[in-house]
């Protein structure tokens, strides 16, 4: 397939195969190309990427109670949270083999970057005090190796899935204090797997009503 044909095929996958998973060295020779040719602004990447696999069965379950609450936690402004219940939403691909979890970095930046650094130049993501500062660098650097990443994981026929149902907030740190490896908020879970049901995962939405706008009200020439 070329390009067009692997995107195009792109599904979001909520049900993943268990039994038939991708190698472990596989993905992460796919993570180790995905960091070689992503674009990075100076080359910071000021993101981590926490890869739980296969055996990391009781972390995805602390993920998918804390993502199924969220909404409603949002909702009740933390007021008698033993009395929430879950909402309709069930985050299944959590579940996913693999399952990779981003958040801020606070990077060190290279040789060049440091001596810039030492001659006056600011560089939020290498500030210890404000590196948290620059969400958008942050979400835009992890949607491309996220974007990088899906290209090469379908090309192999791995499918993935992305999820934002989750607790991201710093308030809401609490939510993830069983994962001490998450010491910073959490900004898009990606799973990785093979679909559960192949010949059923057909291009057709959740609801039934949900398309793409017309491209007009997209991409606006001048």
């Amino acid at each position: 397939m070329n390009v067009e044909q692997i995107f195009d095929s792109r599904r979001q996958i909520r049900r993943f195969n268990h039994i038939d998973i991708p190698e472990k060295n596989l993905v992460k020779n796919l993570l180790e190309k995905t960091w070689r040719l992503v674009p990075s602004k100076q080359q910071c990447m000021p993101y981590k990427v926490h890869v739980l696999g296969p055996d990391r069965k009781k972390e995805k379950e602390i993920i998918y109670d804390q993502s199924t609450k969220v909404e409603e936690l949002i909702k009740a402004q933390e007021k008698n949270p033993g009395e929430l219940k879950y909402p309709s939403l069930q985050c299944t691909n959590i579940f996913a083999p693999y399952v990779l979890i981003f958040t801020p970095r606070l990077s060190k930046g290279s040789p060049a970057v440091r001596q810039r650094i030492r001659d006056g130049h600011e560089y939020i993501v290498c500030d210890p005090k404000r590196y948290k500062e620059d969400v958008q660098i942050n979400c835009i650097e992890i949607g491309m190796f996220a974007t990088v990443l899906t290209y090469l994981c379908v090309e192999k026929g791995i499918d993935v899935s992305y999820n934002k149902n989750f607790c991201h907030w710093p308030k809401w740190k609490y939510m993830w204090k069983d994962l001490p490896f998450v010491d910073e908020p959490p900004y898009l879970l990606m799973s990785l797997g093979y679909r559960r049901y192949p010949n059923k995962e057909i291009r057709k939405p959740l609801i039934e009503d949900e398309y793409k706008e017309n491209i007009d009200e997209i991409i606006n020439w001048i």
